[in-house]
């Protein structure tokens, strides 16, 4: 299994239960082994997540999060 890793800027005005909401419903997606917001990220509102290209791509999972906040962007790592 390959891994990459990405970072996903969401609004900082998310507040802590929808960043869990958004949390939980991005590590259930198929290729997804691992996410959480970095509590390094400036005010908290970076989404990293660890996944497998093999099974769902980095654009794929940006518009995952985009179901909850439209303007999110991919940061990268």
């Amino acid at each position: 299994m390959n891994k990459a890793d990405i970072l996903i800027d969401v609004h900082p005005d998310l507040s802590s239960d929808e960043r869990d909401t958004l949390e939980t419903a991005i590590i259930t997606v198929n290729g997804v082994l691992h996410a959480h917001f970095d509590p390094k990220h400036p005010r908290g509102h970076g989404l990293y997540v660890e996944y497998d290209p093999q099974v769902i791509s980095a654009r794929a999972l940006l518009e995952e999060v985009r179901r909850w906040d439209e303007n999110a962007t991919m940061s990268g790592l």
